[in-house]
C-alpha cells in the first residue's frame, strides 16, 4: 500500500495554463473597438437631436410670446365715436405695419383718436419684429423667417379681406420663426385677433 501511494504521489499531473492566446486578445480588442464606435455615434446623435428638439421648442416659444403679444395689443385697437358710423383709430395698416392707437388705461374718452391714447407701432424689419408702444421699443424676436411674418385685415365675417380701415374687425397674424443656430428649421404660427372695443 505504502509503494501505490508514492506512486500516485509522483504521477506527473497535467497542469492546465490560465491565460488567453493573443488571437482571442485580438479578438477581443476589435469587438471593443466596434462597440466603442457604434457607442460614441449613437451617444453623439442623442446630443444632436436633444440640441434640434431644444432649438426647435426655443423657436416655437418664442414665435408663441411675440404672437400673443401683438394679439394682445391689438385687440385695443380704440374705436372713436364720430356721428353714426363711428371710427377706428387705425393710421397705417399695411401687410407689414399696423400702427393704430389705443385708449390708456383711464381713459373714458370716446369722442376722438387723438385724445388718452397710446400709440402702437408693430414694426418689421426682415429679420426683427418689434413694437413700438408709446415712446418705447419692445424687442419681440430676431429671428423671423424671411417673409415669415405678414398682417391680414377682414371683415365681419371673419373671410372676406376688408377694403377700407372702417370694415375691420380682425386681424390675422402669421409668423414664421426661424432657428438658425442649429438646424434651420421655421416654425410658423398664425392667429386671427378680434378687435375688442367695435
Amino acid at each position: 500500500m505504502r509503494g501505490q501511494a508514492s506512486l500516485l504521489r509522483h504521477t506527473p499531473s497535467r497542469r492546465h495554463n490560465s491565460g488567453f492566446t493573443l488571437i482571442e486578445l485580438i479578438i477581443s480588442i476589435v469587438l471593443l473597438g466596434i462597440l466603442a464606435v457604434v457607442g460614441s455615434s449613437m451617444i453623439s446623435a442623442s446630443f444632436t437631436t436633444t440640441r434640434i428638439v431644444n432649438a426647435s421648442q426655443a423657436s416655437a416659444t418664442e414665435a408663441r410670446y411675440a404672437l400673443e403679444r401683438l394679439a394682445r395689443e391689438i385687440r385695443e385697437v380704440k374705436y372713436a365715436r364720430s356721428g353714426t358710423t363711428g371710427n377706428l383709430c387705425i393710421t397705417t395698416w399695411t401687410p407689414i405695419n399696423l400702427v393704430f392707437n389705443k385708449m390708456n388705461q383711464d381713459s373714458t374718452n370716446v369722442d376722438n383718436c387723438n385724445t388718452e391714447v397710446s400709440t402702437v407701432n408693430i414694426i418689421y424689419s426682415s429679420p426683427s419684429l418689434s413694437l413700438h408702444v408709446s415712446g418705447v421699443d419692445y424687442a419681440l424676436t430676431k429671428q423671423v423667417d424671411s417673409n415669415g411674418f405678414r398682417l391680414g385685415y377682414y371683415q365681419s365675417d371673419g373671410s372676406t379681406e376688408a377694403t377700407g380701415i372702417a370694415n375691420i374687425r380682425f386681424v390675422q397674424i402669421t409668423l414664421s420663426v426661424k432657428d438658425a443656430a442649429v438646424s434651420g428649421q421655421s416654425t410658423a404660427q398664425r392667429t386671427r385677433v378680434a378687435l375688442r372695443n367695435i
